[in-house]
């Protein structure tokens, strides 16, 4: 299938879309095929209004493992963007983490960012049961910075430098986002209390 085509999809122009796409539907031969031509039925649900439809041709989309990384970003990238409009924030953020593991990207950065503040967006109950319920180490390691992030004083400060030695390699370890490196820097030190013993006198033995 070729993307020039649909022209008019990216014009908003779902109804003419929606016809290249039904004359071009017999061409399909390839899973990539099939993956592009569900992620366009996502993108044209989508303009209608059909959220629910858009979520559920973009996850036909992806769910295919051997898709090419291009269309694969396409994919979740959309996915990501109607699931933070609906407001889950989490799901979305996962999406992006997805982006993050397809390898370098000019624009990490900006995913890392935009990650982040999605995890930031998400209430403490989401967090917490997605932090037990993933099986993706990785993945598990931005939620458990986001919850430490949320914590005060020296338990966040204390929780940061621990992550970090958890996870010296991780994407999110340099720099740490949402100016956490900054928190660690003006941390306060842990207050040092010296107990005073008696080496002579009556009280030496005890």
């Amino acid at each position: 299938m070729c993307s020039s085509d649909l022209r008019s999809l990216s014009e908003g122009d779902w109804m003419s879309a929606s016809a290249v796409l039904e004359a071009q539907s017999q061409l399909i031969t390839t899973s990539n095929d099939r993956s592009y031509l569900a992620y366009l039925q996502a993108r044209i649900a989508y303009l209608r209004g059909d959220t629910a439809l858009a979520l559920q041709k973009v996850e036909e989309a992806g769910r295919d493992a051997t898709i090419a990384t291009g269309l694969r970003y396409r994919i979740s990238s959309f996915n990501s963007h109607v699931l933070a409009l609906q407001g889950a924030d989490i799901e979305s953020a996962r999406q992006v983490h997805q982006i993050l593991q397809m390898g370098a990207l000019e624009n990490a950065a900006d995913w890392k960012r935009d990650l982040w503040r999605r995890l930031q967006r998400a209430n403490a109950d989401e967090l917490e049961n997605a932090r037990s319920t993933t099986m993706d180490p990785d993945w598990f390691a931005w939620l458990e910075l986001s919850r430490i992030s949320r914590e005060s004083g020296y338990i966040r400060s204390n929780g940061l430098q621990q992550w970090l030695i958890e996870n010296p390699e991780h994407s999110a370890a340099n720099p740490l986002p949402g100016g956490l490196d900054a928190i660690l820097d003006n941390a306060i030190p842990v207050p040092r209390v010296a107990l005073l013993l008696p080496l002579s006198g009556r009280l030496a033995n005890a």
